[in-house]
């Protein structure tokens, strides 16, 4: 039986002359850019070859201009006044709360007579209230609407 052992050194000459005798005439088309009377002698063609012009091409249609029709503008909206926010006086000292409950934090303790805007939030026992831009809760029965 006959086992062949590879040998780097004559695979490596074996893979440079196909690349050479590859490579030589792709270089030679590349950087000659030979005519194709070239051509035929280089590649031993004796019969006539016809040369295909590049055939220019096809126009793109291109759409006609749109030309933008004045579109009629909307009267602006009527400036709708915010309603004024509802207000009432305090008719004792009481504590404006973080919640609905007397064991909740203490925002601000309130004068008989402050001026407050009440909120929508409101139950039979707590009002929501806003007083000095601070959002809290006032007992209802010191509230006098």
């Amino acid at each position: 039986m006959l086992t062949t052992i590879p040998h780097p050194t004559l695979d490596r000459l074996s893979l440079g002359l196909v690349i050479l005798a590859l490579a030589g005439p792709i270089t030679y088309l590349q950087v000659a850019r030979p005519s194709v009377e070239d051509l035929k002698k280089a590649f031993g063609i004796s019969q006539s070859v016809s040369v295909v012009q590049p055939v220019a091409p096809l126009p793109v249609p291109v759409p006609p201009a749109v030309v933008p029709t004045a579109t009629p503008v909307a009267p602006p909206p009527e400036a709708t006044t915010k309603p004024a926010a509802k207000t009432a006086l305090t008719n004792s000292f009481v504590n404006l709360r973080t919640g609905k409950s007397v064991s909740t934090p203490i925002i601000a303790r309130l004068e008989a007579g402050t001026t407050i805007q009440l909120r929508d939030d409101a139950d039979t026992t707590w009002q929501g209230v806003t007083y000095q831009g601070k959002n809290g809760y006032i007992y209802r029965s010191y509230i006098q609407y």
